[in-house]
């Protein structure tokens, strides 16, 4: 629950990019791996490419993951591309991903926005020719110029094992990011990926091959409001971490995913409901029945994890002294009871960083803030006044 430190969010410092770099490359960064940019930069001085993007594929979504750009006039369209996001199936990218095949359009500005989504993206920047090679599970490699003369490599070899990532992260998305300091709006590519008791969220640059923020978070966090704000369809802050926005449909989903992991289904499950495959069966089934198509959703309440006997009527969340995080424990009536005034006692011996606070699971689902008022009202102490 809360975050654990903040690892960096700064966009100028080299030297503080080039150690967050190195760290990260162990896990997932083919942005900065050398290697990977040597390849696709070998791809593209063996084709006479104006660029080469190495497109990734995770939680559903294609996203450029590594890029090589010639300078020209195809960079501007290269860089553009680094921030586009693409759904399972959509565009080239899709068409060709988890196949053994390429495909090669030779106009790509003629066609149309479903054939080639970024199709007005190139005839703004003249490009014309595109080509895109599977590397099977790995993600999609995309050549591209702004000259229909060009080699396009038919196959690509021991690139495809050079290329293919050692280990995928748990979640992606190109979204908006505040800055911290100036409050500016940047697009930039998300991963999160495990490091060790938290989650490791990367904020990157992939058109100059740059790390520009990383963040350890708590796996569980307390519930995370996705909602239309600054102007955008979802924005989200994750805390310790950065404010998050979507100005896209896609993007308004990768957030909310974002925010399961953290949160969790059951905290969630107003949303997660809402589009579950068995209720739109279920209600098909009933209307075809003849029967009311309203639907009945019964979802289980967590156990106590204090007796592991009863239904939790609610979250106890607790800030321990020395440590960034929350901590918190799903309860019952009775052990809450007995629980809360010894917890109380922690803010006032140094054990907590402040008065802990009870979370209470509302009818709905929803965790509602229902701390009671100062213990002190109700100390020994005040009774016998």
């Amino acid at each position: 629950m809360g975050a654990a430190s903040t690892q960096g969010d700064t966009e100028t410092d080299a030297a503080t990019s080039r150690k967050q770099q190195e760290s990260s490359l162990q896990i997932f960064a083919p942005a900065t791996n050398a290697g990977v940019r040597s390849v696709l930069r070998s791809l593209c001085e063996g084709s006479g490419a104006g660029y080469a993007l190495l497109w990734t594929f995770c939680s559903g979504r294609h996203c450029v993951a590594s890029a090589w750009v010639q300078h020209g006039s195809a960079q501007v369209f290269a860089e553009e591309s680094c921030k586009v996001m693409l759904a399972a199936g959509q565009g080239a990218v899709g068409r060709t991903f988890g196949t053994d095949g390429h495909e090669f359009n030779d106009d790509v500005a003629s066609l149309s926005s479903a054939q080639f989504v970024r199709a007005e993206l190139a005839r703004a920047h003249g490009v014309r020719s595109v080509a895109v090679f599977a590397l099977g599970a790995h993600g999609v490699v995309e050549l591209g110029s702004c000259s229909a003369q060009w080699r396009a490599p038919v196959v690509l070899g021991t690139a495809s094992l050079q290329l293919a990532p050692s280990r995928a992260p748990a979640w992606q998305a190109v979204l908006w990011k505040q800055s911290r300091f100036l409050r500016r709006w940047r697009q930039r590519h998300f991963t999160l990926q495990e490091a060790g008791e938290h989650w490791q969220l990367d904020s990157w640059d992939v058109a100059t091959a740059s790390l520009t923020g990383s963040w350890k978070l708590d796996r569980c966090m307390p519930y995370l409001d996705v909602s239309p704000k600054h102007g955008f369809a979802a924005a989200m802050w994750l805390l310790g971490g950065p404010l998050l926005a979507a100005d896209s449909q896609t993007g308004a989903e990768a957030i909310e995913e974002l925010a399961t992991i953290f949160n969790g289904r059951f905290m969630r499950r107003n949303i997660s409901c809402s589009t579950g495959t068995e209720s739109e069966v279920a209600s098909s089934a009933a209307s075809e029945s003849g029967e009311s198509s309203e639907l009945e959703i019964k979802i289980s309440t967590p156990q106590c994890e204090n007796c592991g006997m009863e239904e939790a009527k609610g979250r106890l969340v607790a800030k321990l002294s020395g440590c960034d995080s929350l901590t918190g424990r799903w309860l019952c009536k009775g052990c809450f009871l007995s629980s809360w005034m010894e917890t109380c006692q922690g803010a006032e011996d140094g054990r907590l960083q402040a008065r802990p606070q009870w979370m209470a699971l509302s009818a709905s689902g929803d965790l509602v803030d229902s701390t009671p008022p100062d213990v002190q009202r109700y100390s020994p102490l005040h009774r016998r006044r």
